[in-house]
């Protein structure tokens, strides 16, 4: 059972960074080309996409309809909060 917020921020990111992960592979992305996708900017876009795909960061809130549109729904907030349930669940 999830008893903090971190730990529902763990399976969050290990979540989110398998999903970036397998949808930057199977379309044979860069990870600048992901973040032009997504529209991250900043001094290092490729980084922060990097931290996402890695599990070291989370996206924020406001990525997150971004990458749904970017990976044209394979990568949805509800994919994260499922996986979320489902090992709850198990």
């Amino acid at each position: 059972m999830i008893r903090t917020y971190s730990q529902f921020g763990y399976l969050i990111k290990e979540r989110i960074n398998m999903l970036l992960r397998e949808y930057k592979e199977q379309n044979n992305l860069t990870l600048q080309e992901l973040a032009t996708q997504i529209g991250v900017t900043g001094k290092n876009p490729r980084q922060t996409i990097r931290r996402w795909v890695m599990g070291a960061r989370i996206p924020r809130l406001h990525y997150l309809d971004k990458i749904e549109l970017a990976t044209k729904g394979k990568v949805k907030f509800e994919d994260l909060v499922n996986g979320y349930k489902q090992r709850q669940n198990s």
